[in-house]
């Protein structure tokens, strides 16, 4: 398998970033494309060459409320059901809910979002420690064809979108007293810890 060289890239992010790892994976800056948003590498440490095994990153980023949103989870094939995935939000949730003197940023709440009926990644955040907050209804547009909220919008005279269907989406959140109440220690495994340099 080939590796991916990254390039350094410049960011534009509301909180400060460097690259993080534990025993399993190293989190490296992917690409950014606006300044709450931030797009991560994971790579497998387990691998010659560390390989790009997935993709991870930070959506509406918010430094007025100390939160931040974990998103854009994709683990590729060939690395799936190995722990990646879960070793690289490890590694967010250290880094976004630690204080500052152990390496962290000292975040007050990290959110979580899905797809309702993605029993997977729905059970994913329960795994990681979210906490279920609600269902947010008809939160976002889907292409036509995809598979929805199964609701339709048909019999909705003059709708500018008929043939999309809509997502109602999982809210969950992890926030920092939930994190030092015991969170913490229930998903950082200790191949998990976050290496501090």
């Amino acid at each position: 398998m080939s590796t991916v060289e990254l390039q350094p890239i410049e960011y534009n992010f509301h909180f400060p970033w460097r690259d993080l790892e534990n025993d399993r994976v190293k989190l490296v800056l992917f690409d950014n494309a606006a300044g709450s948003f931030l797009l991560l590498a994971i790579l497998d440490k387990a691998s010659p060459g560390e390989p790009l095994a997935g993709i991870t990153g930070f959506l509406d980023a918010d430094p007025a409320n100390l939160s931040v949103e974990v998103g854009v989870l994709v683990c590729l094939l060939a690395f799936q059901r190995r722990g990646l995935t879960s070793a690289a939000v490890a590694l967010l949730l250290q880094y976004c809910l630690d204080v500052p003197r152990n390496g962290g940023l000292g975040l007050r709440r990290v959110t979580y979002a899905s797809h309702i009926a993605n029993a997977a990644s729905v059970g994913f955040a329960r795994r990681m420690g979210f906490v279920f907050e609600g269902v947010a209804r008809w939160e976002k547009m889907l292409v036509e064809g995809k598979p929805g909220n199964g609701k339709s919008v048909a019999g909705r005279e003059g709708d500018p979108r008929a043939g999309m269907g809509g997502r109602d989406t999982a809210w969950f959140s992890l926030c920092w007293d939930d994190w030092e109440g015991g969170r913490r220690e229930a998903v950082c495994r200790p191949e998990y810890a976050m290496r501090r340099s």
